[in-house]
């Protein structure tokens, strides 16, 4: 019976690793689904506009974790990097 369990756990860590493996294609898709589901059922104005505002947000979401992975694979400092170091750039009054 023991082995069994531990046949089980095993199987059962594979299949979480399996589906965070396409996390971001399964986020994408829980998206769509909740954000129609929310226009078809609550069928009031705001909550129409409510849900395209938050495919809207979202998809800025998307393309800043698009941006931050390209930076990260060719090496480029990250956003708030490059904020600090503009930052620390200030001329000073003294030469």
């Amino acid at each position: 019976m023991k082995g069994a369990v531990h046949l089980m756990f095993n199987w059962v860590t594979r299949l979480l690793h399996w589906f965070t493996s396409v996390r971001l294609a399964a986020f994408a898709i829980a998206v769509v689904v909740v954000a129609v589901s929310v226009s078809f059922f609550v069928r009031t104005e705001p909550a129409i506009r409510l849900a395209g505002l938050c495919l809207q947000l979202l998809g800025i979401a998307a393309a800043a974790l698009g941006i931050r992975d390209t930076r990260r694979m060719f090496g480029k400092p990250s956003f708030l990097q490059s904020l600090r170091n503009w930052a620390t750039s200030w001329p000073r009054f003294k030469p």
